[in-house]
């Protein structure tokens, strides 16, 4: 499924602008479903949650997600609130102009939630939630290409698979780190200690990252040079990806 939508993801991306355009439509909608207390988060469930947070249970660690998506779009909520007053004239320069940094937090955060979930859900790491019926997002096409692994019996294929979706979450709160550690969703000490997780699922994960790449089923002919057989392509200096060695046509 992947491997068949990657010729027309450029020119998707390309006529929507990028993933940063469609990130401020996604936190447009949630912040009208919030006012429409269609959106709500279970502040005593996160609480409790976080208070016990298991950094190698992909499930506990969704409600860290949730916790920062809580946060992102409350504080952007605020912020809009306080500079754009009662104003609307001011809207479209603040949204545009002054907050893009939570605009962007806020979806990124929402689309780590939602897939990490349904990753979950598909490897009956969590139950499946009603609420997720109604997501109609592009995030949806991940949960249909991970429906055909429910059926994973063998267990290190399932580890294999499981200890990816870890990685994927602790990439993905590296990168938001500031914003849990300065707002306190995590402590400054497993702040310190996340590098050292993500090594240890690194050096598990490394030698067999190759044949997990396999399994996307990606046409070689859609990769370039290096991503092929990288050993034979750097016997010599390609100046690039100059086909010098390699021509194109024997």
């Amino acid at each position: 499924m992947l491997s068949s939508t990657i010729t027309f993801a450029h020119a998707g991306m390309t006529a929507e602008g990028d993933n940063s355009v469609l990130y401020q439509k996604v936190s447009k909608e949630l912040l009208d479903r919030m006012r429409q207390k269609k959106h709500v988060f279970n502040d005593k469930e996160i609480k409790e949650h976080l208070q016990k947070l298991n950094w190698n249970d992909p499930s506990s660690l969704q409600y860290l997600f949730l916790a920062l998506e809580k946060l992102c779009l409350e504080t952007l909520g605020m912020k809009l609130m306080t500079a754009v007053g009662g104003n609307n004239d001011k809207l479209f320069h603040v949204w545009m102009k002054e907050q893009s940094d939570w605009i962007q937090s806020s979806a990124s955060a929402y689309a780590n939630r939602v897939t990490t979930r349904l990753c979950c859900v598909d490897f009956c790491i969590l139950s499946p939630s009603p609420k997720l019926t109604q997501i109609t997002m592009l995030y949806i096409v991940f949960e249909a290409s991970l429906k055909v692994l429910k059926q994973v019996q063998d267990d290190y294929l399932r580890t294999v698979i499981e200890k990816s979706i870890l990685l994927a979450q602790l990439a993905a709160i590296e990168k938001n780190i500031g914003k849990l550690v300065s707002y306190s969703l995590i402590s400054t000490k497993d702040g310190q200690n996340l590098g050292d997780h993500i090594n240890k699922l690194c050096k598990f994960l490394a030698p067999k990252c190759l044949s997990i790449c396999q399994a996307f089923g990606i046409p070689e002919e859609r990769f370039p040079p290096i991503a092929r057989d990288w050993v034979e392509y750097n016997k010599w200096d390609n100046q690039g990806e100059i086909y010098t060695h390699h021509p194109l046509t024997s």
